[in-house]
This record gives C-alpha cells, sequence and structure tokens, in this order.
C-alpha cells in the first residue's frame, strides 16, 4: 500500500522537526516543510497531497487560516490545524475554511496518529460518498422526468437537470424552488396560483413522509407563460418512509389534450349560460334600481320644501324665545321696585308655577332635539338624493375607515343599547381614497342588518386589516344568520329575510353597487343560528 503523503506547514523549527520524524516513524511520507502560508498554497496546487498539518501562526503574511481557505479552492484535501491559541476570533475563523481536526500544542504522538487516522478516514469515505452522488446525480439527469429527493421534513436535498430545466423555462427563481427549499411550501404557495392542486399535492408528500401513505399520485395542469400542460406526479418513500420521499413529475400532456379538447365544448356552453343568466340578473337589478332612483328623486324634492320652512321657523321660534327671555328678566329686575306685597305675592306664586328656570333649561333642550330631528330628516332626504343622482354626490377623499366605523357606531348608539356589544379589532390600516358618504352608508346598513339579526342579546364583532393593495373591513355577528338556499340573493334590490316592516330589500344592494363602484368587493358567510359576517375589500387608490 502506497504511503500518505502529508504537508508540514509550521514555523517553529523544533515543532516541525518533532513533526516530520514523528509521520516518519508512523509510516506516513512526508512532502515538505514549509514555515509560509504562501509556500504551503503553492506546493498543495503543484503536488498530489493526502493531508496537510497546518500551523495558524506563520512566518509569512499569510496565516494558516487563509492558506487553508485558498487551498480549498484547488482541492479538497484535508486539513487539522496546529495551534497554540482557542479563543473564540480563531475558532470563528477556522470554521469557514472546514477544517478536519485541532491540534492542541504541546503535540502528543498518540493524539497526533489518532487525528491523522481519522482524518484520512473520513476524507476517503466523503470521497466515496461525492462519487456515488455523482453517479447518483448523473443517472438522474439522464431521465426526462423532473426529479426532486426531499428529507424527512420536506426540503429538498437533490434535483435533477430536468427539474432545474422545467424551473427555468416557467420563469421560476431556483432559489425559491432548488436545494434547501420546502417543497412542502412551494406547493401550499402555488395552490391557486402558477399550479392547480398545490394544496392536494402537498398533504399528499406529506402523508407519505409521515408514513400514513404508501405512495402518491396526482394528474395536474401547469401553466406556463406560452402553454397549458399537464403532468403526473409520483411520491415514493425512500427507506420504508422513515428517510424522506423522491417526487418525480411526467409530463402528460399529449394524452390529456383528448380529454381537455372533448371537455371545452362543454365548458364554453356552461359558461354562454353562465353569462346569460349574469346578464339577465344585471338587467333585472339595474331596472329595479333605476325604478327606485327616480321615486326617491321625487320623494326628496317633495319633502325638502317643507323642511326647509320648518327648520326656518324653529330658527325663528329660537330667537323669538331669547327674547321673551330677556323681557322676562328685565321684569325680574324690576320686581325689587314693587312695593305693593299683594302684587309680589301673585307674582311670586306665578313663577313657583310656572317654574321659569325649568322653562328655560327645558325649552333650550326642545328647540336644541328638535334642530338635531330635522337635521336627521335632511340627512335621510340627502341619502335619497344621493342614491337617485350616485355620481353626483361628492368629490374623491382620502379617508380613515376606523375613523368612519367609530363614526357610524355614534349614530346608531341608541338602536345597539341593551342589544348588542360591539367588539373592535381595528388594524393599523392605511387612509383610503373614496367616496366617504357612501362607504359610511355602506357601514350604516351592515350594521343595522347585524342589529334587527340579533333577536335578544348579542355582540357585533368589527375587524379592519390591509393585505396586499386592499384595506378589509369585517362585520359579523351572532344573530339569527341565513339560510343557504338566501344567500346567494342578499344583494338582490327587493329580496329579504326580515319581518313586515324592519325593511325593504334594498340596503344590502345599495351597499353593493357602492363597493363595485370602488372597484371593490363584498363577500358574505352566515351560518344559521350562529350569525352572519359581511367583508368588504376596497383598494387603497380609486382607479
Amino acid at each position: 500500500m502506497l504511503k500518505k503523503i502529508i504537508l508540514i506547514v509550521e514555523d517553529e523549527p523544533f515543532v516541525a522537526g518533532y513533526l516530520r520524524v514523528t509521520l516518519g516513524d508512523l509510516g506516513y511520507a512526508v512532502a515538505g516543510v514549509v514555515d509560509t502560508g504562501e509556500e504551503a498554497v503553492r506546493i498543495a496546487i503543484e503536488q498530489s497531497l493526502d493531508l496537510v498539518l497546518m500551523d495558524v501562526v506563520l512566518a509569512g503574511e499569510m496565516d494558516g487560516i487563509a492558506a487553508a481557505e485558498l487551498i480549498h479552492h484547488h482541492s479538497d484535501i484535508p486539513i487539522i490545524f496546529l495551534t497554540a491559541h482557542s479563543d473564540e476570533g480563531f475558532l470563528k475563523r477556522a470554521k469557514i475554511t472546514q477544517p478536519f481536526a485541532y491540534l492542541m500544542k504541546p503535540l502528543k504522538e498518540s493524539e497526533l496518529r489518532l487525528t491523522i487516522e481519522l482524518a484520512l478516514q473520513r476524507h476517503e469515505m466523503d470521497s466515496r460518498l461525492k462519487t456515488r452522488e455523482k453517479l447518483l446525480q448523473g443517472i438522474l439527469d439522464s431521465l426526462t422526468e423532473h426529479i426532486a429527493v426531499l428529507d424527512i421534513q420536506g426540503y429538498i436535498t437533490m434535483v435533477n437537470a430536468a427539474w432545474v430545466r422545467f424551473a427555468s423555462n416557467n420563469g421560476t427563481d431556483l432559489k425559491r424552488t432548488g436545494i434547501g427549499t420546502n417543497y412542502l411550501e412551494i406547493c401550499r404557495s402555488a395552490s391557486g396560483h402558477s399550479c392547480e392542486g398545490g394544496q392536494q399535492a402537498s398533504e399528499g408528500i406529506a402523508g407519505v413522509l409521515d408514513g400514513s401513505l404508501p405512495q402518491f399520485f396526482l394528474e395536474y395542469p401547469c401553466h406556463s407563460p406560452d402553454k397549458k400542460r399537464w403532468f403526473m406526479m409520483n411520491v415514493t418513500p425512500l427507506e420504508g418512509g422513515k428517510g424522506g420521499a423522491v417526487v418525480s413529475h411526467t409530463n402528460i400532456t399529449e394524452r390529456k389534450l383528448v380529454e381537455v379538447e372533448l371537455q371545452l365544448a362543454h365548458v364554453q356552453l356552461q359558461q354562454a349560460h353562465r353569462q346569460l343568466a349574469h346578464t339577465q340578473s344585471q338587467l333585472m337589478q339595474s331596472e329595479k334600481l333605476a325604478s327606485v332612483g327616480q321615486l326617491a328623486a321625487g320623494v326628496s324634492h317633495e319633502i325638502n320644501n317643507p323642511i326647509g320652512y320648518v327648520y326656518g321657523n324653529i330658527g325663528t321660534f329660537e330667537q323669538y324665545i331669547k327674547d321673551v327671555f330677556q323681557i322676562l328678566d328685565a321684569y325680574g329686575e324690576a320686581e325689587t321696585s314693587i312695593s305693593d306685597e299683594e302684587v309680589i305675592d301673585r307674582l311670586e306664586a306665578l313663577k313657583a308655577r310656572l317654574d321659569i328656570p325649568f322653562l328655560r333649561i327645558d325649552l333650550q333642550n326642545l328647540i336644541k332635539e328638535s334642530k338635531e330631528g330635522i337635521g336627521r330628516v335632511k340627512t335621510i332626504v340627502q341619502n335619497l338624493k344621493d342614491f337617485s343622482d350616485p355620481d353626483a354626490m361628492e368629490r374623491w377623499q382620502w379617508v380613515d375607515l376606523n375613523k368612519g366605523l367609530d363614526s357610524t357606531l355614534t349614530l346608531l348608539r341608541r338602536e345597539l343599547q341593551g342589544k348588542a356589544e360591539i367588539k373592535k379589532e381595528y388594524g393599523q390600516i392605511p387612509e383610503v381614497e373614496c367616496l366617504p358618504s357612501q362607504i359610511n352608508q355602506v357601514f350604516m346598513n351592515l350594521l343595522m342588518n347585524a342589529i334587527q339579526a340579533i333577536e335578544k342579546e348579542g355582540a357585533i364583532s368589527i375587524g379592519t386589516g390591509v393585505e396586499g393593495g386592499e384595506v378589509w373591513v369585517s362585520i359579523s355577528d351572532t344573530g339569527k344568520g341565513v339560510m343557504p338556499e338566501h344567500l346567494n340573493r342578499v344583494f338582490e334590490p327587493f329580496f329579504t329575510t326580515k319581518q313586515e316592516g324592519q325593511g325593504r330589500g334594498l340596503g344590502l344592494s345599495m351597499s353593493y353597487g357602492i363597493v363595485k363602484k370602488h372597484h371593490g368587493s363584498i363577500e358574505v358567510q352566515s351560518e344559521v343560528n350562529k350569525g352572519t359576517t359581511f367583508t368588504i375589500w376596497l383598494p387603497v387608490k380609486h382607479v
């Protein structure tokens, strides 16, 4: 057997001499003894070495760690560091060079012999493993299926050339689909976006990895920039399901094309039917909204006139009351000049009976409440006008939806008392460019629906958040809920499940129209006897 060749890199003559003699006694061949990192790198590149004993502190400008790093750039020669230092900084730097071992000075022959033997054995095993990995990689690369090897947790440990080509052809970043990434997460993130069936694939792979499934197959379509292809996923366990799995994807496009072509005519027919039904529904809704708009415009016009002069009369009445009380105050000041006891007694009795201080406060409150009442009527009339001509309402503004919700809750304070507990879960959301009064009207409609859905006592939860370029608002109640067969009709004009006198079925229809006008969406989820949740999605910036 050929002797293993070892290079000694040591700047202390005594230690270098000791190593040369000892290595000879142990049966190793010494390639040379050098005291600089530069010389060590040169010899390692030029000669065939089996091992390097490298001192950390050397005579030249390059220390042993820097020399080891350069050697590793050119070969995989195992390196054992010789040092009298064990500080944290040294270990951190040395770790980068992936040394096979460390020997602390002063050296002992037994430790030196054992460390060298272990390093050479380990290096030989690593070399064999790398050879086998290259062979396996070559076999995998020769296959047309794109293949990945997963560890027990689903992380990719090896891929073949077909896998890399597939990712590249689909414009996928290899950092997101290559070695070291979790394939379960890749499948989950692909669901509903670039690859259909991602969630099912993730569950199937997880089943094979944990041993609950002996094998897993899945046919799925996969989109690429220029065409749509179909693949068969085959997941096979390694080592009885305890050591990971092999995932292969086989292109089955040719087989599936025939099936797709046969299904295409049927799908197109279904789409045409759905489009016709949708168009018919939109036409009916537009006609109903138009008729309601005409009615609202007429009612608004008729109510505005009497409201105007009632509001004006209240203002005049308020001024008259102030004048009357000014006179009463003047008479009160003049009482001290009245000498007739009988007159004074009558005045005192009259003041006590009328309770002038109470009248003063109560009249002010009555006038204030009357103004507020007329103001609310004017607001309702304005809302009717806005509904009849929504495009003429107001200009687009940047608005804090959290504040809009709070304002709406203030208006509904009386309706909420003793009926529903409000739970707020507001998020940190950006301002939204919208028509504020219209969005507040949507909040009002949804909150009123929530209040009316609660028969006795319950809770209303209001949450806000942001996702992507949209802000969402959710309003949930613990009311009676909506029956499944009614869910797809809740946004139709004049459709209502409320009792007589509680609604005419226009609130949700108006809300739907307002949200659509803002290029947003509104969703509903409900469960009978548990409650209903409406979720509004609005783009942050108006398009």
